[in-house]
């Protein structure tokens, strides 16, 4: 009797780490999933051109580095300068450079050039959760 006892408890045990790390595997697929969902979604919206779509990916404090040495760390400050910016230069397009994963889960680097209409710009991100933590514009010039 103390043998089908000991039995069902390894047994119960070994269940219960498989479904452990059944769930675990899958919630890591899911952030996964949602991380390459948001550096898609930011790569369009710089394709785009339209700063309130980017400006979703910011989170309430965003270090935002703009042309002309101008340093933003408010997402309502950094959305109205995108818009004004994205006005007067429309944007053409977005070339990524470069998409790469951190070293830390949910962490990415974005390089790439934003061609406007008459100028093109540099940029520089760093996602974090799905969000741009840090965004660089460096003018290009001609």
């Amino acid at each position: 009797m103390r043998s089908l006892k000991a039995i069902f408890v390894i047994a119960l045990a070994f269940t219960s780490l498989i479904l452990v790390t059944a769930i675990l595997t899958i919630r890591t697929e899911v952030l996964l999933e949602r991380e390459g969902q948001a550096d898609v979604g930011i790569v369009q919206a710089l394709k785009s051109g339209k700063a309130d779509e980017l400006s979703a990916f910011f989170p309430a404090e965003v270090i935002f580095f703009a042309p002309d040495n101008t340093t933003l760390t408010d997402r309502t400050e950094a959305t109205h300068f995108l818009k004004s910016l994205f006005e007067m230069h429309p944007v053409r397009s977005f070339d990524t450079t470069s998409l790469l994963s951190g070293k830390a889960s949910n962490l990415s680097y974005l390089k790439g050039v934003l061609h406007t209409k008459d100028q093109d710009f540099t940029l520089y991100a760093t996602i974090y959760n799905g969000k741009i933590e840090r965004l660089d514009l460096t003018s290009v010039k001609s």
